[in-house]
């Protein structure tokens, strides 16, 4: 005789109570779902600061879910995988799209390479970036990843050395903009093919405009206010699409020259062999008796010669590195980005 709990109706078994806390979370959501529950408690990613907590209507997720279904071109799929962390809104809109759009939702613990060998293909499946250069790294990854119908890729931003490996898949790959705020992504763009672009384009319904400091300004259905005001500095290209710059926080002043550190990280992964890992730097700043704030390369990977890398690199006038800071580890926040406010601290 083994183990079990039943509650009312219900039985657990020990088996069951083995299971993951991904795999609870996703029985949890599921079941709530069908027992019509009308509002759902997430956590934001913290990249800004501390991660909030935001409360999203069921009628919210369920027309995110339908816009995303049409927007990708899911429907009549039978199949898709979540590998991702369900728990965050990317990976629980994962589930809302399986229930609504009718089919099959296979889980698996949230990992780096997060197939096992064996994996029978599925039509669609979404990633973080981390995960997509491990599997078109690897041969049977990669195989897998072609045998797939829809690749979405979200959570964070693609280095130039993934973006090149995917433009060898043959699966079309989306890049998502989006947050918890709107229920999951309001915005895709494509990544290889002939329809690659470095343009987001707006989910239907939904509109994108600047305001005067150039930050990204949204409205529509899937913005919970009349309008939402982000502190993404954008390029509008025509009707509605739109290019990401940086973040309008993130902005160092140095010597009365605004510079955005995201352009800066890109020029030197540009500059990195393909295997570097993308989170192992980043551009800061360090006050400056001169300039107000000098830029600061921080990295925690101290087998590569930085040195050489930055004077390797032919940079735009005032936008060079002064400062060189090696740290043990780089900190991150609860969704696994690095967390910018945090490494300030660590170098003041």
């Amino acid at each position: 005789m083994s183990f079990k709990l039943i509650f009312g109706n219900e039985e657990f078994d020990s088996e069951i109570l083995r299971k993951s806390d991904a795999d609870q979370y996703v029985m949890k959501f599921a079941k709530d779902w069908i027992l019509g529950k009308e509002e759902y408690t997430f956590l934001t990613s913290g990249s800004t600061g501390a991660p909030k907590e935001i409360r999203i209507s069921r009628s919210m997720l369920e027309l995110s879910a339908r816009k995303s279904i049409e927007a990708l071109g899911l429907s009549g799929i039978s199949s898709a995988l979540l590998c991702i962390n369900p728990e965050f809104i990317g990976g629980t809109q994962m589930i809302t799209r399986a229930i609504v759009g009718n089919y099959t939702l296979h889980v698996t613990e949230p990992r780096s390479f997060p197939i096992e060998k064996g994996r029978n293909p599925v039509d669609f499946i979404s990633l973080v970036p981390l995960q997509l250069d491990s599997l078109i790294s690897d041969p049977y990854g990669n195989e897998f990843l072609q045998k797939c119908k829809i690749i979405l890729v979200g959570g964070a931003g693609l280095t130039p050395a993934i973006e090149k490996k995917a433009q060898n898949l043959d699966t079309p790959v989306y890049h998502s903009y989006g947050m918890t705020e709107t229920a999951s992504h309001i915005a895709l763009r494509r990544v290889n093919g002939k329809q690659a672009s470095p343009f987001y384009t707006m989910l239907p319904g939904n509109d994108v405009h600047l305001n005067e400091q150039n930050c990204l300004v949204f409205d529509g259905d899937l913005i919970p206010a009349e309008t939402m005001t982000t502190h993404d500095i954008g390029e509008i290209k025509s009707g509605n699409q739109f290019l990401v710059k940086g973040r309008k926080d993130n902005i160092i002043n140095s010597g009365g020259i605004k510079i955005s550190p995201e352009s800066l990280e890109k020029l030197i992964a540009e500059n990195l062999d393909e295997n570097s890992n993308p989170d192992s730097f980043l551009i800061s700043s360090l006050e400056d008796e001169k300039l107000g704030h000098k830029i600061t390369l921080v990295t925690d990977d101290q087998t590569k010669d930085w040195e050489g890398i930055i004077n390797g690199i032919k940079w735009p006038q005032y936008f060079k590195p002064k400062e060189l800071v090696l740290l043990p580890s780089i900190p991150k926040t609860l969704s696994g980005k690095i967390d910018r406010l945090a490494v300030r601290e660590m170098i003041r």
